[in-house]
């Protein structure tokens, strides 16, 4: 029964995900249309210039968010409420610590980056400096709120993590507006207010916690050993992290270099942004799903925690599917239809992207449990290792080659391999996981399932010649339609699409009892 209600809760948990995921994207997209009209394309590029050199120091951060989620999700599955409250606070002091170090450095280095280093013009260093220190106390804020939006997600309370997150893009989305009934400079009041919607945010948090968690209301306490294992968790959480950065930068550079021209780069950046917004529907299933997978493994129940990390691989697959099929056949109307002038090769770098995102999702789970261990520091060499060794294969595909289509080859081949050395790295922590059951129940029934809707995509595609938006948009219904009953009948298991049926036919009944 418990069980049972976990998976419901799961289901919940990722349609509220999807809402938050849905408008926050609208939003964002329209936002960034209208802060660039209101701001002007010299402010915003000061905006954008002067807030990236607090996102470089807010890197610092990737790995200790990480150790949040993973250590009090732990503590929730062990239901050790002692043992919960000092990892609540020791995650408190540890961001705490983490935020007041970046806003040292960000004011040591920062301030000298800015007024000596950056091209700004004279006149405007003035609003560049307020900017700064409006974001740099708006990162500091950020890593404040870790602690309490791991305890909100660790809870597994999505709905409200959903909420707030609305709420947040309409604020600044209101932000804009009051730009355009204002006299007052509007680069320096625009990093104002940022700064106040994310103090407002993190208030909300906050209160919202200490109202509903008996550990985020306790009284203060530390504890050296667990605040140790959170630190060396996070520690090599950041080694990974680090290495997937340093592939993304470094094989910029080595396309620039041997292209000659910020035209390939501008193609890539182009598909990784698109790859990056079509992954957020996989990201919302493994979201919901991963403080499941570490509840269960450290209260013992390693048998539901390994049938979860198998769901959640097929899941997050499938879900990638619905999407990059019809976008992939329709990918060219796409792209002119976004981009007024579309980069060369820009088709060429998203084929490959989002096949190695399809490929990254097969994965994602099994690294939830293997971060559930507690154990990740092989983990974090391996990612590290496999990282630099994409970069070289690029580096020597090039220099060999001089071919971009065989540049990207390796980039999907190094995660296929990343795939399998997930695999052994959790099979060995726990015996319970399978190559054989992997192989059949996860990767043989994923790519069945793409392979089929790929092949009835393609043909839909050339059946249906369309001229206008309107059916455009009815030709990727028909194919996200197609794509899901293929799912449905070859991606799950019997009893998954006996289950499914029951609570679909339980729903129309609930429905037509209220019409009635």
């Amino acid at each position: 029964m418990n069980q049972q209600k976990n998976k419901e809760r799961v289901v919940f948990n990722t349609l509220f995900l999807y809402l938050r995921m849905i408008v926050t994207i609208a939003i964002g997209l329209y936002a960034s249309r209208k802060v660039l009209h209101v701001l002007g394309e010299s402010d915003f590029g000061i905006f954008s210039l002067v807030g990236g050199i607090v996102v470089i120091l807010s890197f610092l951060n990737s790995g200790m968010l990480q150790a949040s989620q993973r250590f009090l999700s732990y503590s929730l599955g062990k239901r050790d409420n002692k043992e919960l409250i000092k990892t609540f606070w020791a995650t408190w002091y540890a961001h705490t610590y983490l935020a007041l170090t970046i806003v040292i450095i960000g004011e040591i280095l920062g301030i000298f980056v800015v007024n000596y280093v950056l091209s700004i013009p004279a006149d405007r260093i003035e609003a560049a400096n307020w900017v700064y220190q409006c974001s740099l106390f708006t990162c500091a804020v950020s890593v404040l709120s870790v602690p309490y939006n791991s305890a909100i997600i660790a809870h597994e309370r999505m709905d409200f993590f959903a909420y707030t997150s609305i709420l947040e893009a309409v604020l600044k989305l209101l932000i804009i507006y009051l730009l355009l009934v204002v006299s007052f400079d509007k680069l320096i009041l625009y990093a104002l207010l940022m700064l106040s919607v994310q103090t407002f945010v993190r208030f909300i948090y906050t209160i919202y916690c200490k109202r509903h968690f008996e550990e985020c209301n306790s009284r203060r306490t530390f504890d050296k050993t667990i605040t140790k294992d959170i630190l060396s968790f996070a520690g090599w959480s950041l080694l990974g992290n680090f290495g997937i950065t340093c592939r993304d930068q470094v094989t910029n550079i080595i396309f620039n270099v041997f292209f000659q021209t910020p035209v390939v780069n501008a193609a890539r950046g182009i598909a990784t942004q698109v790859s990056g917004i079509i992954s957020t529907f996989a990201t919302n299933i493994t979201m919901a799903i991963n403080p499941q997978i570490t509840k269960n493994y450290s209260s013992g129940n390693i048998k539901e925690s390994v049938s979860l990390v198998y769901i959640g691989c097929r899941a997050s697959f499938y879900m990638l599917t619905l999407i990059v099929v019809p976008f992939v056949v329709n990918i060219d109307y796409v792209l002119g239809l976004w981009l007024e002038k579309v980069p060369e090769n820009t088709s060429l770098f998203l084929y490959f992207i989002l096949a190695v995102a399809l490929v990254y999702s097969l994965s994602q789970p099994i690294t939830v449990a293997i971060q559930a261990t507690g154990d990740i520091k092989a983990f974090q060499i391996w990612i590290f290792s496999l990282m630099l060794l994409e970069v070289c294969l690029t580096y020597i595909v090039l220099w060999l080659t001089g071919s971009l289509v065989y540049a990207l080859v390796p980039s999907v081949v190094v995660n296929f391999i990343s795939v399998a050395v997930r695999m052994a790295l959790v099979k060995r922590k726990v015996g319970a996981y399978s190559f054989r059951l992997y192989a059949i129940d996860v990767i043989f029934r994923c790519f069945a399932v793409l392979s089929i809707a790929c092949v009835v995509a393609i043909f839909i595609h050339h059946t249906i010649v369309y001229e206008s938006f309107i059916a455009f948009l009815g030709e990727c219904l028909l194919l996200a339609f197609s794509t899901t009953v293929i799912i449905f009948l070859f991606g799950l298991k019997r009893e998954e699409r006996m289950l499914l049926t029951s609570k679909l036919a339980k729903s129309v009944k609930h429905l037509n009892g209220k019409w009635l």
